[in-house]
């Protein structure tokens, strides 16, 4: 298949070679920019919820989409973060995940006690 602005071979489903792709990422982000510093949300264009930006809406869709994905990686014994591997110890996560997880909460407390 070639890509759809010009005759290169394509890459990926959405019909583009790999020099459109980078300009369709350059211009996705710039227009996400755009919508977070007009408050507006990055989904749908309605208003953001204060202090986030994604609007009650599309949150309320990512979390039951983001729950259906876990429940379903989980369902099948794999780690629920990316799929990778057989959790151990009886976990949701492997073992790589679980540490990750680990350093990313103590960063966390520490960044809390530092903010008191």
């Amino acid at each position: 298949m070639s890509c759809m602005k010009c005759e290169k071979k394509a890459v990926g489903d959405l019909g583009l070679c790999k020099i459109h792709l980078v300009e369709r990422r350059k211009y996705q982000m710039r227009m996400r920019k755009n919508r977070i510093k007009n408050k507006v949300c990055t989904g749908c264009n309605k208003p953001a919820t204060i202090g986030k930006v994604r609007c009650e809406q599309c949150r309320l869709e990512d979390r039951r989409r983001y729950k259906t994905r876990y429940d379903a990686k989980k369902a099948a014994g794999l780690c629920v973060y990316e799929g990778c591997q057989l959790p151990t110890h009886g976990k949701a996560q492997c073992d790589k995940h679980m540490e990750l997880q680990r350093k990313y909460i103590a960063k966390k407390r520490k960044q809390a006690k530092k903010g008191k």
